[in-house]
């Protein structure tokens, strides 16, 4: 495992960002591709057009993705929550094993033991799929989730870089300038899986840019985000 980001906040707990490199066996990560590969993903519309890549979003919960934050587009089949299956559940549970081994005992402050109930799986269908600048909510996934995100097929680079955090203004991803700002720019290779955690959404955007070429032969990427999402009463 590697640690990218360690930055201790004003508050005493941390941003979180570390790699976990060959975390699934390759005869697994094979299986996954192919069962994730049988699933149907969806694309959507936003203000900006079509999104570059597809999507679906599994939650035994049954609520829509963005009914906390109050979107309006319940409809939209890729924020319909599906029902987990039973290898969902699997890969799910084999994601738990890894957090609570390699994340958990560090006792980070700020980084949540969290029981993962949710993921939104991403379709990169060629390397000019992307997903641009954003923080994960934090109205839908709660105050400093923890995230776990599985990566396979094509390597991709996810960028972090240091935001303006404003409390009043939780959607802003203004760049921090000068001595305060920051990027970093991690490889995820296949079968890896990154954990964000502790005050990582509020002070770091993170991004996944176009790729112009891809040297090792793979186009599509799929990755499952993993976090608690849980019924608020």
């Amino acid at each position: 495992m590697q640690k990218y980001i360690q930055h201790l906040e004003e508050n005493g707990n941390y941003s979180y960002v570390s790699l976990l490199y060959d975390a699934v066996p390759s005869e697994l990560a094979e299986e996954w591709m192919h069962y994730l590969n049988g699933l149907e993903f969806y694309s959507g519309q936003t203000s900006f057009g079509e999104i570059p890549r597809l999507q679906r979003f599994m939650c035994n919960q049954g609520e829509y993705f963005g009914l906390r934050a109050g979107w309006k587009d319940d409809g939209n089949p890729r924020w319909i929550a599906r029902k987990y299956d039973a290898e969902m559940n699997k890969i799910q549970s084999f994601v738990q094993t890894c957090f609570e081994e390699n994340i958990v005992p560090l006792g980070i402050p700020g980084v949540k033991a969290s029981l993962f109930d949710s993921c939104l799986a991403n379709m990169y269908r060629n390397l000019g799929d992307s997903i641009k600048p954003h923080r994960d909510s934090e109205v839908i996934f709660g105050n400093n989730p923890s995230v776990m995100i599985v990566s396979l097929g094509c390597p991709r680079e996810i960028i972090f870089e240091r935001i303006m955090y404003d409390k009043d203004n939780i959607n802003s991803i203004k760049k921090e300038r000068g001595a305060k700002a920051e990027r970093v720019i991690i490889t995820l290779p296949p079968r890896s899986m990154l954990c964000m955690g502790g005050e990582t959404q509020k002070h770091y955007s993170h991004e996944i840019k176009k790729k112009q070429k891809n040297d090792d032969g793979l186009d599509i990427r799929l990755s499952l985000t993993f976090r608690q999402y849980g019924v608020r009463t």
